[in-house]
């Protein structure tokens, strides 16, 4: 099989990380080389990121738009790209829909999707989706709450995930992650990989 680049989105607490781990154990186990990475990524300016996500550092909002935009065309270009051409499957805990779906609280939508239409279209995007309140009571056992994670802004970003764009090609599969368990959702993952 040649390797996939697989993005997994949705709100906080609807399992995309876990899953999207659990997704890489599973290519493991069936001997297939795969890489799990993650926006915003480790790089320089992802990490930046997730200390001003963490309330470790203070950035305006206005501002965050274009970190996310530099974080990905780093994390494209040193990451995603050059692993994908090497013969292993990306699979990218968020990505572009993250921003389009978090973003539009300060920017056009059509702004978003505009210049983002540079960036390298994933395979296929698994959007999960999940009750806002079960999502808000997994958030409640984390240590802490990051700068989106309040349920009035989450139930707003769950309708935006209900109608995201596409930004090529992509096949864009939903999975609901509330009524199926983690293992399950991999399984449906697997499938739709042709696995």
């Amino acid at each position: 099989m040649d390797p996939l680049f697989v993005a997994v989105e949705g709100i906080d607490g609807s399992g995309t990380t876990t899953c999207s781990k659990l997704l890489v154990q599973a290519l493991h186990d069936l001997k297939m080389p795969a890489m799990w990475t993650k926006e915003p990524s480790e790089g320089t300016i992802g990490r930046h990121i997730r200390k001003i996500l963490k309330g470790q550092e203070a950035a305006d909002e206005l501002g965050m738009f274009p970190l996310f935009l530099a974080d990905r065309h780093d994390h494209i270009a040193s990451i995603i790209r050059p692993n994908i051409e090497q013969g292993t499957s990306i699979i990218c805990d968020r990505y572009a829909w993250s921003t389009w779906v978090y973003q539009q609280d300060n920017y056009d939508p059509f702004l978003i999707e505009y210049v983002q239409r540079y960036c390298l279209a994933p395979d296929i995007l698994f959007v999960f989706l999940c009750p806002v309140e079960e999502c808000m009571r997994r958030l409640g056992e984390r240590e802490h709450i990051e700068r989106y994670e309040i349920e009035e802004k989450q139930r707003l970003y769950d309708e935006r995930y209900r109608r995201i764009p596409k930004l090529g090609d992509e096949r864009v599969v939903f999975i609901d992650t509330h009524k199926n368990g983690p293992e399950a959702v991999v399984g449906k993952m697997l499938a739709e990989m042709g696995l």
